[in-house]
């Protein structure tokens, strides 16, 4: 949907850029090249961004509880595993409504533009047919197109005025050189999936102008006839009676603009040039400047890395010097929100590390998983969730240790309408120490605990048989499983060392 919108937005901008392109003196041609190419990317760029996977880190799976551990626990599954029905809300009722009329009636109009052209086509006479080209005679001249045949049709009398054949005979055929009626297909297309968006009308109309100016210009360059000569045939093509808006149909109506371009002198070509130079200095400026070291980036000290693994670390967990865990490590201190979210989630755990750290070591847990909540929910005991409230991945849900509605009640907590027990720290807290105690005792494993605390275990059991390894940070770098474990192995660092979040600037270093 995201795309869909993006698309309609940028075709607004479009069209703007193609009114301001037509007073740059430049052909017709190369105007016409210069909206076509911006079309093209308008609709082509939002789609191709929806299709770049959002780094794992920060948006990987859901997370929905439903499965039954060994220990009689219930884990984590992957909503990807249990398809669900989502009915819309009222509002998303209304606008599913409102998009069905919307295509409706561009459907009905779509139609009708392809009944006129083919209502159009039979009424005329076949004249000579070369190949796929077929010349016809009717009430007025136009080019048009569909699969596997090509149609020229010519006002019947124009056969008594030679001259004017011989130019309207080029003028059309010149459409059929520059692709216009294939184009036009596709602007039909277009105009019908943007029914509802005024500027893709605007803009298929200011196409539609340029490709008539466009086989002026062609037209007058390859037949060498006066400009004189041209308009008044153009004079007299506009006597002739309109056709109604069908597909692929070419009208022309841009009389005094048509020519006014004839009689004018011819822009320089080399014009067009500008547009192009303007984007590859921009472009050559910004590589030019991220290659001399503007570009700053703050970098942990290894050495300091490493002795802060060695110090969070005991024999029951262990923070490895892994590429993963320093990579987490790099992206929390180059992004200022996330950094901020982090030294925060530090400032605030004053507040709760005794109930915390009291829970943990009443159920004999590593210290370590201290780290969990500050992942999780940066120390705060949140209600509805807003973005940027979280640094873990997966389905958002509400308290200290960011359960959703069926983990809490799964886990002995109450809610319902009335009462959310998730928002009740101390019952919340203890439901989370008796999940990472029934992950444990499956996996043996603090890490691939961890990963099934996000992921769910049937996620971590698909992803070690998949890739026949129980290395939690390989699985993690292969893709098996998301980024969760490194991101809590970092915040154990943290908290160990709340100093590595002022790391130091290092220019010219990604």
């Amino acid at each position: 949907m995201s795309a869909y919108l993006s698309v309609q937005l940028l075709l607004a901008v479009l069209w703007i850029g193609a009114l301001a392109l037509l007073r740059i003196p430049m052909s017709r041609r190369a105007a016409l090249t210069v909206v076509r190419a911006g079309l093209a990317a308008a609709i082509v760029a939002p789609l191709a961004a929806t299709l770049v996977p959002e780094s794992p880190a920060w948006r990987p799976e859901p997370q929905v509880f439903s499965e039954t551990l060994a220990s009689g626990a219930v884990a984590l599954r992957l909503a990807a595993d249990t398809p669900a029905l989502v009915l819309p809300s009222g509002s998303g009722t209304a606008a599913l409504v409102a998009l069905a009329a919307f295509l409706s009636l561009a459907a009905v109009w779509a139609a009708l533009c392809v009944l006129t052209l083919r209502r159009a086509l039979r009424d005329t006479t076949l004249l000579r047919r070369i190949g796929r080209l077929e010349l016809r005679l009717g009430d007025r001249s136009f080019a048009a197109w569909r699969p596997g045949r090509r149609y020229i049709v010519l006002e019947r009398g124009l056969l008594t005025r030679h001259r004017d054949h011989r130019l309207a005979l080029a003028h059309e055929l010149q459409h059929h050189r520059h692709g216009d009626p294939r184009i036009a297909w596709f602007l039909l297309a277009l105009r019908t999936t943007c029914f509802w968006n005024p500027f893709a009308h605007l803009l298929a109309r200011r196409i539609a102008e340029l490709e008539e100016l466009a086989c002026d210009e062609a037209v007058v360059s390859r037949t060498n006839v006066s400009a004189r000569e041209y308009g008044g045939c153009l004079l007299r093509a506009a006597a002739s009676p309109p056709l109604p808006m069908a597909a692929g149909l070419h009208h022309p109506t841009l009389l005094r603009r048509r020519i006014q371009m004839l009689t004018s002198p011819p822009a320089p070509r080399r014009l067009l040039a500008v547009p192009f130079a303007l984007g590859l200095s921009l472009t050559l400026f910004g590589t030019a400047w991220a290659a001399s070291g503007l570009v700053e980036t703050r970098t942990v000290d290894a050495e300091q890395r490493v002795a802060v693994s060695a110090a969070a670390s005991d024999e029951t967990f262990v923070v490895r010097d892994h590429a993963a865990i320093a990579g987490a490590l790099d992206r929390i201190v180059n992004r200022p929100k996330t950094a901020a979210f982090f030294a925060g989630g530090l400032d605030k755990r004053a507040e709760w590390a005794e109930l915390v750290d009291g829970a943990l070591a009443r159920y004999d847990l590593p210290p370590q998983l201290a780290a969990v909540p500050l992942v999780e929910s940066g120390y705060a005991n949140l209600g509805e969730y807003k973005e940027g409230l979280s640094a873990a991945p997966g389905v958002p849900g509400k308290g200290l240790w960011m359960f959703i509605p069926a983990t809490a009640r799964r886990y002995g907590l109450q809610v319902d309408d009335t009462t959310d027990e998730r928002l009740d720290p101390v019952k919340e807290t203890d439901a989370a120490m008796r999940l990472l105690s029934d992950l444990y005792a499956e996996f043996g494993d603090w890490g691939l605990a961890l990963a099934g605390y996000n992921q769910g275990a049937r996620a971590v059991r698909t992803a070690i048989e998949t890739e026949g390894t129980r290395d939690v940070l390989t699985l993690s770098e292969r893709g098996a499983l998301n980024h969760y474990v490194p991101m809590v192995m970092t915040s154990v660092l943290l908290l160990e060392d709340p100093s590595l979040l002022d790391a130091e600037s290092t220019p010219g270093e990604q």
